[in-house]
């Protein structure tokens, strides 16, 4: 039975204290002691002995509480993990994602004062602004969230609860150009812009390559005798912002593809004027490693979005063309693959995807022309 005594101050006045006996520290093995003093009256050190008492009982006295951190700092030891499991442009991508959206909202708070209403509200927010990006933020938004709560600093994750607004779905748009489109596109392209910029999206539309493995080219990775492309790396994003060549995800994207006599030349036609261009700056580039699409000096493109630029620019030379996106041009290709009779299995070899469900799901696009053919091809049948 732990005793309250009472001592006397220096200036005559009286106080109380009690020493309690609070077990054995679990984590350090030895006797731990919790002394309070300066109670001006026996029952205030009562009070406070049996508020102890009552938590010794529950065992909450042992381990001392962990300190508030904020949502930043979790997120910090989330990430010194992830960064160990995935590649650099995967962490690049949710690193952005991460700065972009959800730090916004969580990052300075402290963990264990992240509410439901405010996940919520997040999730909301996302919903309406970001609303492609908002599955994959509520996955990391719960992931960090799981961790706080691993850790001891939460008891519930709060993002596990939240309502996900349910999107309506859309008809996708047309990101892609008919074979007719396509040539008014490389017309005005041919008049209007320079042979690198020509023979990017000539290769693009022709190869249905990814904008990454465009950038990532060298020549020689183009057999201009065996008419033929090899695809065994791609330009991506990396943490410092800058882009940088590394192997593609997936063994899929490595392949080798046919390429037609005509953008051959085209792309003949380029690394003849580059090379002229680059001999100007005392560069040579009649070298295998030399990068096709370059900086202007013989290097890498240090951002992917140029392509983007190109484009804009193209479009706002020729207010009459249609505008698609740069990935449309692979839409584009897939597309004309399918409506020229290709098989969806050398379609999806041909585009490297690794699954045939992504060739299913995303790009087999039914053309006017395709429906025509098809309720042509049906009467002609049912009427012997």
């Amino acid at each position: 039975m732990t005793k309250i005594k009472e001592y006397t101050l220096k200036n005559g006045e009286k106080r109380y204290k009690f020493v309690l006996y609070a077990g054995i520290d679990e984590n350090t093995g030895k006797k731990k002691y919790i002394q309070k003093t300066g109670f001006r009256s026996r029952k205030a050190a009562l009070v406070e002995l049996t508020r102890l008492e009552y938590q010794k009982d529950n065992r909450e006295l042992l381990n001392k509480p962990l300190k508030s951190v904020t949502f930043d700092e979790v997120a910090a030891d989330w990430f010194a993990t992830y960064k160990l499991t995935v590649r650099e442009s995967t962490l690049a991508n949710t690193n952005s994602r991460y700065r972009t959206h959800i730090a916004p909202f969580f990052g300075a708070y402290k963990v264990d004062k992240v509410t439901l209403r405010q996940c919520q509200a997040a999730v909301n927010s996302w919903f309406v602004d970001v609303p492609s990006s908002m599955p994959a933020c509520i996955s990391l938004t719960a992931a960090i969230l799981d961790l706080a709560r691993k850790q001891g600093y939460i008891l519930v994750n709060p993002m596990k609860d939240v309502t996900r607004p349910r999107r309506r779905k859309v008809q996708k748009d047309n990101n892609f150009y008919s074979r007719e489109e396509l040539g008014q596109f490389l017309k005005a392209v041919k008049k209007t812009e320079n042979k690198k910029i020509y023979a990017c999206f000539r290769l693009l539309a022709y190869s249905g390559i990814r904008k990454g493995e465009l950038l990532a080219l060298t020549w020689g990775d183009v057999d201009f005798k065996e008419k033929a492309l090899n695809i065994d790396k791609s330009l991506t994003n990396g943490l410092t912002g800058f882009n940088y060549v590394d192997k593609p995800k997936t063994a899929a994207s490595i392949r080798t593809l046919a390429l037609d006599d005509v953008t051959l030349s085209i792309l003949l036609e380029w690394k003849h004027d580059q090379a002229k261009e680059l001999l100007k700056l005392g560069c040579n580039a009649n070298k295998p490693q030399q990068i096709i699409f370059d900086d202007g000096k013989g290097g890498i493109i240090p951002h992917k979005n140029t392509v983007n630029r190109w484009l804009n620019r193209i479009y706002q030379k020729n207010p009459n063309l249609r505008r698609i996106r740069v990935h449309g041009f692979r839409h584009t290709h897939c597309t004309l693959l399918l409506e020229s009779g290709a098989s969806l299995q050398a379609t999806r070899e041909r585009l490297g995807h690794s699954d045939i469900s992504t060739t299913l799901n995303f790009y087999t696009h039914v053309t006017n022309k395709t429906r025509n053919e098809a309720i042509k091809g049906f009467l002609n049948y049912m009427q012997g």
